[in-house]
């Protein structure tokens, strides 16, 4: 099982990874984030310009929140 800071550096070269409550996948040429069972960021899987990046607005949890700041570090925005 991968850490949460382990997760960060997965992210950032958009690999799967399996951190309990945070995961990612590849599917279908699309590399998907999810936090508990909620996506929460996507991107095509292959070379992603910024413009590609995709993140929800809001959040129902703090943990969530967690997750999403993590990607947001990984990905530079």
């Amino acid at each position: 099982m991968t850490t949460l800071r382990e997760a960060k550096d997965h992210l950032a070269r958009l690999e799967p990874f399996d951190a309990g409550n945070l995961w990612a996948i590849n599917s279908g040429g699309s590399y998907e984030v999810f936090s508990y069972s909620m996506n929460i960021a996507s991107c095509p899987a292959y070379a992603p310009k910024r413009e590609d990046l995709h993140l929800v607005e809001t959040t129902p949890s703090k943990t969530t929140s967690k997750h999403l700041n993590i990607v947001r570090q990984a990905w530079g925005i």
